[in-house]
């Protein structure tokens, strides 16, 4: 608050002057000193103090200096007061005491008026109509010579403007109306020419010779630069507390504190804030005292935050620096704090002004973020070596293959030669070119020949696959028709088929277009697809093959209702040599190896293979070949999904 009361006394415009309550000065701003001279050090007394402290706020106290050998009065009216200090806004009044004193000696009716302390004298007469007359005696402050002037007007309404009325001016009229004294009446009147002055007046009541009240006499001072003073001095109060409310608001929202230390007194003011983080109340505590605030800094910090307060009272700038706090419930807290130094014209610091925020929660969140960061990167290492490692085995991986199919291609054309023998030699067997024989070895030779090709259809079948995944397997492309090629591959089904008691659909119509395809990859995928069909299919069941073109391009597809397999074991049925279970309908063998040829078979097409499946319902595949490999004859486009045909 003292702070406060020297920052408004600099800022004012009027002479004003700052005392401490044992008479000191504190504060003389550049108004007053430059009105006083060098009479400057004689205004400030202890007994000052006293007086006005028992006068109260707004009554003026009269000093007196000696310049020269010359005596100049002041008036000083206190204006507002603290714990520590008081503010009073200085007037001198050397012409209206020698004016008066001059006015004493010759009149009691001037040493009436002179003992109110003013500048301007006034006396009032009154009629019985309510009107009356305003003398006025103003002593000039160049000569000191009295100028005096007479008004006629109607009390109080063409004096007191009723425009600035409080209860106080309400209730002293009402003094002067019931004929009593009155001082120190505060009012505010227009002037002809518009403008607006203030005065203080005192009087006190006059009687003629019969003892009739005719009027008054008194004194009366313009305090209109003191009003208007005082005026900016409570808007300006009322803008610092509205500031500070703001401030505090904006501190509290932002987790912020502030301080201010005076450099010359040592004297510490602390925000709201900086309570909070202390955790104490304002009331128990003395910021300006650094052994309480040390006994409260962690003990770890305490060297540093010591250095860094003697650098601050030296006027060093210290950099932003961050210390911890040991609150009175045992919770540590990080405070980071930033000053600056304000020094006065000459460079000498004056005051260190700064911040303290509570970053607790964010080195909390930088610690735990760094730990993360730490553990991912221990993470990403031991990921990367897994990597490595992975790598590694993948590498490994694709060798083993890549050896195997290479073995598998050996191998197979090492047992084809010798296998087409025995297929050759069972023939000629089975069909008596040596000689003839009995049914029973006709048979034997039937038998071998029947093993003979199966057993050259599975060396096939892994020569395919191993070309495939080897990436050596090339396609002989050509225009098929779909129609043609599905009826060769019917009629090597149905005996197979009616064997199995399985009903064979086939539903791929003539007018379907030509396609641009490996006849014989195309045809064994469709064997491949409809005989795992007929294989899984119970007797009495059907499979159902059916083809046409749509959006994505030319589909094929293959529906049986057998046994199925549940939708989670539909990958392994695409891995080579591996084949589902599906349970106890299952009366046929295979390799493993129809599934994985036929989609490899589309995949090399440039196409897709997808199954579709459920226990005990059936199970659907469908193959789909680009549209760009399909081949129209005439001009045909697909509207919604089917075919249509324009003649050229």
């Amino acid at each position: 608050m003292a702070r406060d009361i020297a920052a408004l006394a600099q800022s004012l415009l009027v002479p004003a002057l700052v005392l401490g309550r044992d008479g000191n000065p504190l504060v003389l701003n550049s108004a007053l000193a430059q009105l006083l001279g060098d009479a400057r050090d004689q205004i400030a007394r202890p007994e000052i103090v006293q007086q006005a402290l028992s006068a109260g706020i707004g009554v003026p106290v009269e000093v007196v200096v000696t310049e020269g050998g010359a005596d100049r009065y002041f008036s000083l009216t206190l204006a507002r007061q603290s714990r520590r200090s008081l503010l009073f806004i200085a007037t001198e009044i050397t012409a209206l005491r020698q004016t008066m004193n001059s006015l004493s000696e010759t009149s009691k009716r001037y040493l009436d008026m002179a003992t109110a302390g003013s500048d301007t004298l006034h006396e009032s007469e009154f009629w019985e109509d309510g009107r009356g007359v305003l003398r006025i005696w103003q002593a000039r402050r160049a000569n000191g010579e009295i100028e005096s002037r007479e008004m006629t007007a109607n009390w109080p309404d063409d004096i007191v403007d009723s425009s600035y009325m409080t209860e106080d001016i309400a209730a002293k009229l009402q003094l002067l109306r019931e004929h009593k004294p009155c001082r120190d009446l505060v009012y505010k009147f227009r002037r002809k020419d518009g403008r607006e002055h203030y005065v203080r007046a005192s009087a006190v009541p006059f009687t003629d010779r019969e003892g009739h009240f005719k009027g008054y006499r008194g004194i009366s001072i313009d305090v209109t630069k003191q009003v208007l003073a005082e005026r900016a001095l409570s808007e300006s109060e009322a803008r610092l507390a509205r500031n500070e409310r703001h401030l505090a608001r904006a501190q509290r929202v932002s987790g912020t504190g502030s301080f201010e230390r005076d450099l010359v007194t040592g004297a510490v003011a602390w925000s709201e804030g900086m309570y909070e983080f202390f955790g104490i109340e304002p009331s128990a505590f003395d910021p300006s005292q650094t052994d309480d605030i040390m006994a409260r800094v962690h003990k770890d910090d305490r060297e540093e935050f010591a250095n860094y307060v003697a650098n601050v009272r030296a006027g060093k700038v210290p950099p932003p620096y961050e210390f911890r706090v040991v609150k009175p419930d045992g919770r540590v807290v990080i405070l980071a704090h930033d000053t600056e130094i304000i020094r006065d014209q000459a460079g000498k610091p004056v005051r260190s002004v700064g911040i303290v925020k509570d970053v607790t929660e964010m080195r909390t969140r930088i610690a735990e973020l760094e730990a993360a960061r730490t553990q991912l990167e221990r993470q990403g290492e031991a990921l990367s070596a897994a990597a490595r490692q992975l790598a590694l085995a993948r590498d490994a991986a694709e060798d083993a293959n890549r050896a195997k199919s290479a073995f598998l291609a050996h191998m197979s054309h090492e047992l084809r030669t010798p296998l087409n023998a025995i297929i050759g030699f069972a023939e000629m067997i089975s069909g008596g070119y040596g000689g003839p024989l009995s049914d029973r070895y006709k048979g034997y030779g039937a038998d071998i020949h029947a093993s003979g090709m199966h057993l050259l259809n599975l060396i096939s079948q892994i020569l395919d696959l191993s070309k495939v995944e080897a990436g050596r397997m090339e396609l002989d492309e050509r225009e098929i028709c779909p129609h043609t090629v599905a009826g060769d591959c019917l009629r090597l089904l149905e005996g197979t088929a009616a064997v199995a008691g399985v009903a064979l659909e086939v539903e791929i119509p003539p007018s379907l277009p030509g396609l641009k395809a490996d006849e014989v990859k195309f045809k064994q995928i469709l064997l491949n697809l409809a005989s795992n069909a007929i294989k899984f299919t119970p007797a009495g069941g059907t499979v159902h093959i059916s083809a046409w073109v749509a959006e994505p391009g030319f589909v094929l597809q293959v529906r049986d209702t057998g046994a199925g397999m549940h939708p989670d074991h539909i990958p392994q049925a695409f891995e080579p040599f591996r084949q589902v279970d599906p349970g106890k309908r299952r009366h046929a063998q295979g390799t493993g190896l129809g599934l994985p040829i036929a989609k490899a078979f589309a995949e090399l097409h440039g196409g897709s293979l997808a199954i579709e499946s459920e226990l005990e319902r059936g199970t659907t595949v469908t193959v789909i070949f680009p549209s760009e490999r399909i081949l129209f004859r005439h001009s045909r486009t697909l509207d919604g999904g089917q075919l249509s045909e324009k003649a050229l």
